[in-house]
């Protein structure tokens, strides 16, 4: 009997537990949005810009849009295929997410951000570039990225992120 697309292995077979689990890459994908709402909370919090509080924060990743009411604490709206080119992409453990804050007329408080994301200890983390171009995390420790992860940030951001 095969249940849910899985062949049972043969009897006395050991079943792998790979079998029937999700790669890791959708596991990484589906906590993305939850930790750049965290993140753009904080921020938020902190930003004050001509005494207007950002009320709500646009997140896209790939072609959809996802817009969150931050005193709310919900998302509001879903919008599939907004942009033509993807403004954000997801690359395994890594990731670049465009941003942009918006005050309660729904205006953009510029600047529109990308940030580039790196999944590690169990949680996405927001990455920051120094002065000369390296990306740093955690406590600014410089980090080498692999080619994937080269190729994630530079197409995003011929995509016109940035």
């Amino acid at each position: 009997m095969v249940c849910g697309g899985l062949i049972p292995a043969a009897i006395g077979e050991p079943i792998s537990p790979l079998i029937g689990r999700l790669p890791d890459s959708y596991r990484y994908a589906n906590q993305l949005l939850p930790a750049v709402v965290s993140i753009a909370e904080s921020m938020a919090d902190a930003v004050i810009l001509e005494r207007k509080h950002p009320e709500y924060v646009a997140l896209s990743k790939g072609r959809d849009e996802y817009v969150y009411h931050l005193q709310d604490k919900v998302f509001i709206r879903y919008i599939k295929d907004r942009y033509e080119n993807p403004s954000g992409r997801v690359c395994g453990d890594f990731a670049i997410v465009r941003v942009e804050l918006m005050d309660d007329d729904m205006r953009t408080i510029p600047p529109l951000m990308a940030w580039p994301m790196i999944y590690r200890n169990n949680e996405w983390q927001k990455l920051v570039r120094d002065e000369e171009g390296r990306y740093l995390w955690q406590n600014f420790k410089p980090i080498e990225l692999p080619p994937y992860a080269t190729r994630c940030f530079e197409d995003a951001s011929s995509a016109g992120t940035r």
